[in-house]
């Protein structure tokens, strides 16, 4: 895409009657709706794939944190959620939990050198 039909797609699309940004989360969001409630998951990620589409033509902050978003609802959806409590299920879910927190956490952190994420670590301290 040119620079300058980039330019072109920025300023019809902002001049409309709502915010771009506003329907990326919107169909993130809608995403994780799709994913845990209604079981659709081909509807889940083709809502993240026009999230992320939407968002990498707005605004690139935005792109970034959508994407990190997309990815723990991806880690999540690949786990079964139902009602099972033996061991191996709880141990799928245990480390998927931790996954979904510790990616995005190092993406951001190692790939996008982003230090907005601080997890209070108070050692020997009052």
């Amino acid at each position: 895409m040119t620079e300058s039909m980039k330019n072109y797609l920025l300023r019809t699309w902002r001049s409309g009657v709502y915010d771009w940004r506003l329907a990326a989360a919107v169909l993130i969001s809608a995403a994780g709706f799709c994913f845990f409630v209604t079981k659709w998951h081909a509807t889940g990620y083709l809502s993240i794939f026009f999230a992320l589409s939407i968002a990498s033509i707005v605004d690139r902050k935005l792109l970034r944190d959508i994407l990190l978003i997309a990815i723990g609802l991806v880690i999540m959806s690949q786990v079964p959620i139902n009602t099972d409590i033996s061991y191996q299920h709880m141990a799928i879910m245990g480390s998927a939990m931790v996954a979904i927190v510790a990616v995005p956490y190092l993406v951001s952190r190692y790939a996008y050198k982003d230090y907005a994420i601080h997890f209070p670590w108070h050692f020997r301290e009052p």
